[in-house]
């Protein structure tokens, strides 16, 4: 296969990255919805019964108002990953794919199945491609992340070195609730009183 060469411009920073899309709902089709806007080609895989954002609201046609916007402009593939052939295809277009984006990508399916997606998965990253993966399953994400970022209610809490991290580290930066309780804005280094007078807030 020939190799592809990044022709980026000023308009399209992005424009020669070639990105496959798992991810359902909308943090990781907008993720991959913003590369495709600053140029990259994205192509989006979804079950056969479609991404869960097409229902999400009031539909119009086979799309709620989310689902069109986050994922306009980027090709579309039905694939039913519970299904050997269907990883099979995935690997092919896994070859030629600089960035892959999945979101909760073993739930929902048999052991052998996930234990497939895993051999994947770590056969990519060790090709050099850059693999995005959002998890709810910590073991999963210790096993297979080199780095994770942690998130609370829509705010970047901690970035840990897998190797080092626990599950107990994840859960921690995970529950804590800046908004809330003052500890947890100290701990991020936030002044949210600051913050809700410039907003206007009480």
């Amino acid at each position: 296969m020939a190799e592809r060469k990044l022709t980026p411009t000023h308009e399209a920073p992005y424009r020669g990255l070639r990105v496959l899309d798992f991810g359902q709902g909308i943090a990781s089709p907008y993720c991959a919805m913003l590369l495709g806007v600053y140029g990259a080609d994205v192509i989006k895989v979804e079950p056969p019964e479609g991404d869960w954002s097409r229902y999400l609201g009031t539909t119009y046609g086979n799309h709620t108002t989310l689902s069109a916007v986050y994922n306009r402009g980027k090709r579309s593939l039905c694939l039913d990953m519970k299904h050997k052939d269907a990883i099979a295809i995935a690997r092919r277009l896994a070859k030629d794919c600089d960035v892959l984006i999945f979101d909760e990508p073993t739930r929902g399916i048999d052991v052998g199945a996930k234990e497939e997606i895993y051999q994947l998965l770590g056969e990519l990253a060790a090709q050099g491609k850059s693999i995005v993966m959002i998890s709810s399953e910590l073991p999963e994400i210790l096993r297979m992340s080199h780095r994770v970022v942690v998130m609370s209610e829509g705010r970047v809490t901690r970035v840990l070195d897998a190797a080092d991290a626990t599950q107990e580290d994840i859960m921690h930066y995970a529950t804590l609730r800046p908004d809330e309780n003052p500890a947890d804005a100290a701990e991020l280094g936030l002044d949210i009183a600051d913050r809700k007078q410039k907003a206007g807030q009480p």
